[in-house]
């Protein structure tokens, strides 16, 4: 559930914003799924306050670390404290990344979250419904999900170097980097 800024200002703890996150279904985040291979992935996450990596592939896999701090309370009611984030590249299906900032490095939490709001934020716009989920940008699709079993929507980890970095970086955050823009999925 996203917070309006008055919640938020509500929530301030030692001078930080606490962050509320949802964790759905997290049990079964990590694991292969029908829309990627096996290892760590994002789940894109309605109730996330902001983009969480929380296994150590996850983390690993980020690029442009940078210190950052505060905390984030689970709706569970734990609390996590993040020191850094970094940017996340994740595969679409076709091959092609996307590339997602200001991702908080979570110590201890063992989910990887991709923030709808966040996204949202940024432009994006979310498309829900019969079992796939669409996040376009300006009329573009950036990446079409299939449900998983368990009702989450996934999008494997991608390692990205820091020359591959460089190169994307001048391009749109949260925009799929891929040969042919209007590739289908």
């Amino acid at each position: 559930m996203a917070q309006t800024r008055e919640e938020r200002e509500e929530q301030k703890h030692d001078g930080v914003y606490l962050t509320w996150a949802f964790v759905a279904g997290a049990f079964m985040v990590a694991g292969g799924g029908q829309n990627g291979a096996q290892g760590a992935q994002y789940v894109i996450d309605s109730g996330a306050g902001a983009h969480y990596a929380g296994t150590r592939e996850a983390q690993r896999a980020l690029v442009e670390r940078r210190e950052s701090h505060g905390w984030v309370v689970t709706a569970s009611g734990d609390k996590y404290e993040y020191r850094e984030c970094g940017t996340a590249y994740v595969r679409a299906r076709n091959g092609g990344v996307v590339r997602i900032e200001d991702v908080k490095v979570m110590r201890g939490f063992a989910y990887d979250l991709i923030s709808e709001g966040k996204l949202e934020e940024k432009g994006a716009r979310i498309i829900t419904g019969g079992g796939v989920k669409e996040i376009t940008k300006e009329g573009r699709t950036i990446l079409r999900l299939e449900k998983e079993s368990d009702n989450l929507y996934r999008v494997p980890v991608a390692r990205v170097s820091e020359e591959d970095h460089r190169r994307m970086k001048g391009t749109e955050p949260a925009m799929r980097v891929a040969e042919d823009p209007d590739e289908e999925y």
